[in-house]
């Protein structure tokens, strides 16, 4: 599949393109599998296909924020204790969340139901923590619902203009 979208079909002119790809959180473990020729020529084709590789953290808003940075960098960190692609990949890496007020399994935020003022600052910290750790940059999704009032995106887009 990303051969294909990668390479488009040349006969009919179509150029290659490269775009950002969506990393599973349940992937994340690939880094640290054996290289077995398959799995090769798959982080060839993703290092080809993708200008960043954006991985999915979905952070649960509780506890120490910058604890829970450590363990959704753990994705990243795997690449970059890889070979010399997937270290590539590493640096491409871009820390992928929602805003998190929408709460649907599987996609962290504010489960602990605090003030959104206290999210906010987690979320914030999160972020920091993040930034610090070598991210390419953040990168969003749903903004739908509990998630799209003008204040909570708002707020988001202040930290993440800090962070730049």
């Amino acid at each position: 599949m990303l051969r294909g979208l990668t390479f488009g079909r040349p006969a009919l002119g179509d150029r290659p393109l490269q775009g950002l790809v969506w990393w599973a959180k349940a992937a994340h473990v690939l880094p640290a599998r054996p290289i077995t020729p398959e799995l090769a020529a798959f982080w060839r084709m993703l290092n080809r296909a993708c200008v960043g590789l954006i991985g999915e953290e979905y952070p649960v808003f509780a506890g120490d924020p910058r604890a829970a940075a450590r363990v959704g960098a753990s994705g990243q960190q795997r690449l970059a204790r890889a070979g010399p692609v997937r270290r590539v990949l590493a640096r491409r890496y871009i820390c992928g969340l929602q805003p998190g007020f929408r709460l649907a399994p599987g996609l962290g935020g504010n489960t602990q139901r605090l003030s959104r003022a206290a999210a906010q600052r987690w979320r914030a910290a999160y972020l920091e923590a993040r930034a610090k750790s070598g991210v390419a940059g953040f990168a969003f999704f749903d903004f739908r619902f509990e998630n799209s009032p003008p204040g909570v995106v708002r707020e988001l887009l202040r930290d993440l203009a800090r962070l730049l």
